[in-house]
């Protein structure tokens, strides 16, 4: 369940600290419209087709992809519970009725079986966010514009025994985002450490936890690793941990809306048509048009690019 004192407790600071880091992307990007890349989705696709003229279309395009359609999918789900699921109380109240006394003991087992469940839930919608590709290279691509550095056209997670791929998604995480964001944010950067916990993620994924009282054993402790040394996590730090996993993903969909609106305004200031810029695997680079359509809010090639 989400409290609202809880949101309103991290998520407006956080939510301004996401707005500073949209401008001082604006400032660091090495291209004017690198930013607008990430809400494109550019991407490299090395399947070609036939145009209706026959020739041959280009590998780098634009659009949700099968990825983008997924994470569409995903949000009407969490926006669906984040809408639906707000407790009538605030959190320490919610405590104060979970306080022992005998008279209040089958309440109390009550309040906790349905907490229990909702956390259950709430694990499904942890695994959305927390694994879903879009999401992650969206916050990769941010980092690398807050860097000065390129729009990567040629992003692939590293998933399995496949080894061509930037990282796995945890170390995406914590690599090629959260620490990338630290400079530039602490608290963004604390509000990633709080959500995002690999060994709890494994757990879920495993589904190889338990439920003792109010406590989770994920079940996978190992003292000897890095990110596997939590024995045990109470409920309420897991109300923290998916509080702020719900407020990075709201800021997230702010950031992406963001990015239609200011570069929105920016081609209607332009006859609706930006160059955008390719970097292509051997560092080449090209530039090729992209045209905003104001009546839809949407972007298409306004130059095809051989």
């Amino acid at each position: 369940m989400l409290f609202t004192d809880k949101l309103n407790a991290t998520g407006p600071t956080i939510l301004n600290e996401f707005k500073e880091l949209f401008i001082k992307a604006l400032e660091n990007q090495g291209h004017p419209m690198d930013l607008l890349i990430i809400g494109l989705n550019g991407f490299y696709n090395p399947e070609t087709f036939k145009l209706d003229d026959g020739k041959m279309s280009s590998h780098y395009v634009m659009g949700p992809d099968s990825t983008g359609h997924s994470e569409n999918l995903h949000y009407n789900y969490i926006d669906n519970y984040r809408t639906k699921n707000i407790y009538p109380k605030p959190h320490s109240e919610y405590l104060k009725e979970l306080e022992y006394s005998q008279e209040k003991r089958n309440q109390i087992d009550k309040l906790v079986d349905a907490e229990s469940l909702t956390i259950q839930t709430e694990m499904l919608i942890y695994l959305k966010v927390w694994e879903m590709t879009h999401f992650l290279k969206g916050l990769y691509q941010f980092g690398r514009v807050l860097k000065g550095e390129h729009y990567d056209w040629h992003f692939k997670l590293r998933v399995g025994e496949d080894n061509t791929g930037i990282a796995t998604s945890q170390n995406l995480i914590r690599t090629h985002i959260r620490d990338v964001i630290k400079p530039f944010s602490e608290p963004v950067y604390n509000c990633f450490k709080t959500a995002y916990k690999s060994q709890i993620r494994n757990s879920i994924v495993h589904s190889n936890y338990s439920f003792l009282s109010r406590n989770i054993h994920p079940n996978n402790e190992n003292p000897h690793a890095s990110f596997t040394q939590i024995p045990s996590l109470t409920f309420d730090e897991w109300i923290d941990m998916f509080h702020a996993t719900i407020i990075i993903h709201n800021c997230y969909n702010w950031f992406k809306n963001e990015i239609n609106d200011y570069f929105g305004k920016l081609a209607l200031e332009n006859q609706n048509r930006l160059d955008i810029r390719i970097t292509k695997e051997d560092g080449s680079v090209v530039y090729v048009g992209v045209s905003y359509r104001p009546e839809s809010k949407d972007w298409r090639w306004s130059s095809q690019l051989k």
